[in-house]
């Protein structure tokens, strides 16, 4: 899988992106219920459908493409 940021590199896009992602969901502004209190890490927090429709909502387009032994 590829993401390509249209304006530019995706490093700190991707950061703040990340974290914009997690803060909705820990608040439960993401449509769900706020988390539970505890210690998160944002891989396990955020559904990866989810992310992935929150991140092309800001432009950036994901490429997918199977590789030979990849689960995608």
């Amino acid at each position: 899988m590829t993401l390509i940021y249209i304006a530019g590199g995706y490093g700190v896009i991707g950061s703040a992106l990340s974290i914009l992602l997690s803060i909705e969901r820990i608040l439960g502004w993401d449509g769900s219920p706020p988390a539970p209190g505890g210690f998160y890490l944002s891989e396990t927090l955020v559904h990866a459908d989810a992310a992935m429709s929150r991140i092309e909502q800001f432009g950036i387009q994901i490429f997918r493409e199977e590789r030979e032994g990849e689960f995608l």
